[in-house]
């Protein structure tokens, strides 16, 4: 490599043109290097920006979605200050429509542009403006900030691939409840990804004037494993979030490789006459590895749990270029779907993250489900680091049971509503290594079980499938999966599931009976295969029940041995 075209570090920061309205909600900057092993002393990174808006009539309809038309009112050209390093060029603020929910109020746009700058550039990017609107803490501004660092990393000698950082916006929580808010994540280089709070430090703007913990409600926390604790008081109450992820080298690392942006709204409600929430259903691989120019059809669908005098409005989408959507179906009063369809392309290389959320006529929403792919020009099997993050409300009265496992096998986490609290997220996600974290509490008595409490531990999130009868007296609060369900491109599904959520008022025999009748009178998606794979699921939900009930006799005459 010549020396001497070698650059030393640069600092500097990009700014945006202001864009004077109020009807931002949101969004992120993300970035990868288009060859991580290249010898040049020029780097090309490619710079995705995803920002949504509030919709008004005529804004990104499917139309312009198709046409890849821009986000109309949007816009503003990056500029850089102090300087721009050599050959940064303009890049233009204004992303393309992708997404579009008229009934959720939400359009979606996303941009890549690829700039060529020297190897040794180290600086943050900065989209900063004033159109949040009103918010109930806090101002109009925003300032969202994505670090680049483009030296060789010191644990491979190849450049880093920043994060990908998702969540949908605005988000609906419930009056007075407890939520929990799960950012979904990925890093292509498998590196330990933290997440904290923006600020407003160091020189650089994180988060205009929004910056937490001033702009939110008392006792909101935001946790390492990019999970966000958050309780509204007064409906019709809304705030803004800001926060940044971070990779790092080792889970021992205190330096940031990159830092990448997610900022979004939250709205307060008053629960809704059904206090059931819709679901989003999905059983396939939370990371599908895809090729270039390979084809991608699926169906995504929504469970309502609330009778026939609710109805599913909506599937709104929060995705990515290319990627179309069908018109919302009515299988039933129960199940709805939307077909999605997606062909990748050569600039889309790397982690791809879509998410979707079901809207009922109640206006109340379902929990955030996001999913990944992996897109590769040549195909791959596996996706290499993505990162799932969830954690669990852990009240003053139990402990934390964490476990790690290092495995090949895929893993599969998911986050929901408690009697204390609400999720609005969940991801699933494939990793080499996992880390789970389950609630428990504990009865003090004068036997203590140390391994057995352990047990319990671990059976915890078993026990949620399969047994809507919580044990008494032993544990008293948990989480329950989501039911999932997903109907793959082949009209198959998937029969490496993962347990069934025991609703209270439906449960497993009467979900998939419902299931099967519906599916068995729409011709666009039946098939025997598919008939084949409920049956076998169902089955091995069975096996699953009774292998649970059998360990929790167990324990319990262990415990009343003790």
């Amino acid at each position: 490599m010549n020396n001497q075209l070698m650059f030393t570090t640069i600092g500097f920061f990009l700014v945006i043109a202001a864009v004077n309205s109020s009807h931002f909600l949101g969004g992120t900057i993300s970035w990868h290097v288009q060859n991580s092993s290249t010898s040049s002393t020029w780097v090309a990174i490619l710079i995705t920006q995803t920002y949504s808006w509030t919709y008004t009539t005529g804004k990104c309809e499917n139309g312009a979605i198709a046409a890849h038309q821009p986000v109309p009112s949007s816009g503003g050209t990056l500029t850089c200050s102090p300087s721009c390093p050599a050959g940064f060029g303009s890049v233009s603020a204004t992303p393309y429509c992708t997404d579009v929910s008229p009934l959720n109020g939400i359009v979606v746009g996303q941009r890549s542009d690829i700039v060529l700058i020297p190897e040794g550039s180290d600086f943050s990017v900065i989209y900063a403006s004033d159109a949040w609107g009103s918010l109930t803490l806090g101002g109009y501004g925003w300032s969202i900030s994505s670090h680049i660092n483009l030296v060789n990393r010191s644990d491979n000698g190849m450049l880093n691939h920043a994060p990908v950082a998702t969540i949908m916006s605005p988000i609906i929580i419930p009056q007075n409840k407890k939520t929990l808010m799960t950012i979904s994540v990925s890093d292509a280089d498998g590196d330990t990804v933290r997440c904290r709070w923006s600020t407003n430090l160091n020189g650089v703007d994180e988060c205009g004037s929004i910056c937490p913990p001033s702009s939110l409600p008392a006792n909101t926390v935001i946790y390492p494993n990019c999970t966000i604790e958050i309780t509204g008081t007064t409906a019709g109450t809304r705030y803004a979030l800001a926060i940044m992820a971070e990779d790092f080298i080792t889970s021992a690392s205190t330096t940031p490789l990159s830092t990448v942006p997610v900022q979004f709204l939250v709205e307060i409600m008053t629960s809704p006459s059904c206090s059931i929430l819709p679901e989003i259903l999905h059983t396939g691989k939370s990371c599908t590895p895809i090729k270039v120019n390979e084809t991608f059809i699926s169906q995504v669908l929504a469970v309502n749990h609330c009778g026939e005098n609710v109805t599913i409005i909506d599937i709104a989408t929060l995705s990515f270029s290319g990627m179309t959507q069908g018109s919302l179906v009515k299988l039933s009063s129960l199940i709805y779907y939307k077909t999605i369809t997606w062909t990748p392309t050569i600039d889309q290389l790397g982690y791809q993250v879509m998410c979707a959320m079901a809207l009922n006529n109640q206006y109340a929403q379902s929990s955030q489900y996001c999913f990944t792919f992996f897109v590769t020009e040549n195909g791959t099997d596996t996706c290499p680091g993505v990162i799932d993050n969830t954690i669990t409300t852990i009240p003053s009265t139990t402990i934390l049971m964490t476990t790690t496992e290092t495995s090949t096998s895929t893993t599969e986490t998911s986050t929901s509503t408690t009697e204390t609290s609400t999720s609005t997220s969940t991801t699933e996600t494939s990793t080499s290594t996992s880390t789970t974290s389950t609630a428990i509490q504990i009865v003090t008595s004068d036997c203590i079980n140390w391994p057995l409490i352990a047990s319990l531990g671990a059976l915890a999130l078993l026990a949620t499938a399969f047994d809507n009868r919580t044990p008494q007296k032993f544990i008293s609060k948990f989480h329950y999966p989501n039911r999932n369900l997903f109907i793959t491109s082949s009209n198959q599904l998937s029969t490496s599931v993962e347990p069934l959520n025991i609703d209270q008022n439906l449960g497993t025999a009467a979900f998939s009976n419902e299931l099967r009748s519906t599916i068995n009178n729409q011709t666009n998606i039946k098939s025997t295969s598919l008939k084949r794979s409920i049956s076998s699921y169902e089955t091995n939900n069975q096996n699953q029940l009774v292998k649970h009930r059998k360990k929790k006799l167990s324990i319990k005459q262990e415990i009343k041995d003790c």
